[in-house]
């Protein structure tokens, strides 16, 4: 009997362990850069996109801990180039591709109205969203989320962000790293 129960027991505890193997090492990675200048750290706008960015990473890993993906904040702090809006605060990857490329938004820059650097062409660059033709200037936690599910399905589907398997929708032309 042992000699007909020990090939199974060995083939099923070979599939458990590449299922388990494969869940434990997905890992949807959200890097955000934060502002370190004092313009942008006193700036209203920053501050509110620091908030929402700790919302959105707190429901993914809820949400995502029950698909055995993990979730990693990782904050980049850098002086950043103020008249550049894709080096400046508040930017977020995903996998290493720009939030706005997993949703598809086309993005413009302006100066950024809550900019304590002044409001006559003084203050930093900032990115502004158009997504599915609605403009806004940050975006929002639930698209956030939606963008993170996203990538996570992705992820969870080549085991890997992979730039050369994304949908159209996402571009990889800026991507990071």
């Amino acid at each position: 009997m042992w000699r007909r129960a020990v090939p199974v027991l060995f083939v099923v505890l070979l599939v458990l362990a590449a299922c388990s193997r494969s869940k434990e090492h997905l890992t949807l990675v959200i890097e955000w850069q934060k502002a370190d200048t004092d313009a942008c750290l006193a700036c209203q706008h920053s501050g509110a996109t620091e908030e929402d960015i700790r919302k959105a990473f707190a429901t993914l890993t809820k949400q995502l801990a029950v698909k055995g993906i993990r979730v990693e904040l990782v904050e980049r702090h850098a002086v950043v180039d103020t008249s550049k809006p894709e080096t400046g605060p508040g930017q977020m990857w995903l996998g290493s591709i720009p939030v706005e490329n997993w949703l598809g938004a086309s993005v413009d820059s302006q100066i950024c109205p809550s900019c304590p650097l002044g409001p006559r062409g003084h203050g930093h660059m900032k990115k502004c969203y158009t997504v599915s033709g609605q403009k806004m200037e940050q975006i929002p936690v639930e698209l956030m989320v939606r963008a993170g599910m996203s990538a996570a399905d992705h992820l969870a589907q080549y085991g890997k962000i992979d730039p050369s398997k994304l949908p159209t929708a996402v571009s990889s032309k800026t991507k990071i790293g």
